[in-house]
């Protein structure tokens, strides 16, 4: 968790954007933008909090008035936007969302940082406490950390748009399950998308297998309940597509069915 950042000034312009210095930002705890209510607020108001105001952050600025104090973050880049103006049909511009006032100093007061995939580490790798608690000799962490997941790159966006383009939110073909599965679990390792048993399932329904992302124990070594996708993933893989799914369509999302293999090696 990073505090009291120092952004920059702002330059009382619209659309202006400052950098966090840490990225990629995640979710918890959440950003706490504020920026200094007066141009000349001095360190003592920047320590006892006073003279801040608190900006909330939004998708993006369709519905934001010119009062509004509203920004956007790229998460992944750690860029922070303030409303634009925009020239509208009959000339005139609209400003959409407030502009901090010029000269006014821009901080985090608290942002958190990290994920992707580096920070899937494997277990009993974390034994370091980032501050001291009470009682507390060392720490460890039991199970492997996962779920992390590295920003979208331009190549894979190129691959992407022409899918997104032809499915539009709707699931028909089977690369249109995998492709819709694999943005509401980008974390997953594999999606495959299978005409399911008729006998089994019903007519007319689809079956989506996951397999989970999984981090080898020390040693490379793989345990088979690494393997099985939780319950929090299988929920959010299915009311995704549930909502996308046509009429009449049964679907089933779950674990792929693992044959074990033994293999017995001689080496000469």
């Amino acid at each position: 968790t990073v505090r009291n950042e120092l952004l920059g000034e702002s330059e009382g312009v619209p659309g202006q954007r400052v950098r966090l210095a840490h990225a990629p930002v995640v979710d918890r705890p959440p950003l706490v933008l504020q920026i200094a209510e007066h141009a000349d607020d001095d360190g003592e108001a920047a320590e006892s909090g006073a003279g801040w105001l608190e900006w909330t952050a939004v998708r993006d600025f369709a519905s934001s008035r010119p009062g509004d104090r509203h920004f956007t973050l790229d998460a992944t880049t750690g860029e922070i936007a303030f409303g634009p103006s925009v020239r509208q049909p009959d000339g005139k511009l609209r400003q959409f969302g407030a502009v901090p006032p010029k000269g006014a100093a821009i901080r985090a007061l608290r942002y958190g940082t990290g994920g992707g995939r580096a920070g899937n580490v494997a277990r009993s790798t974390i034994s370091v406490l980032r501050s001291s608690v009470p009682y507390i000799a060392r720490v460890e962490n039991r199970e492997a950390a996962r779920g992390g997941v590295d920003g979208e790159t331009v190549e894979e966006a190129k691959a992407r748009a022409p899918i997104t383009l032809r499915a539009q939110e709707r699931a028909v073909t089977a690369r249109d399950y995998e492709e819709l599965a694999r943005r509401a679990a980008p974390e997953a390792a594999r999606i495959a998308c299978l005409a399911a048993d008729a006998a089994e399932a019903g007519e007319n329904a689809v079956r989506v297998l996951v397999v989970p992302q999984a981090v080898p124990d020390r040693g490379g070594r793989l345990r088979f309940e690494q393997l099985v996708p939780g319950e929090e993933l299988l929920s959010r893989v299915t009311g995704f597509l549930d909502e996308r799914r046509p009429l009449g369509t049964r679907l089933a999302v779950g674990p792929p069915f693992y044959q074990g293999v033994t293999v017995v090696a001689t080496l000469h």
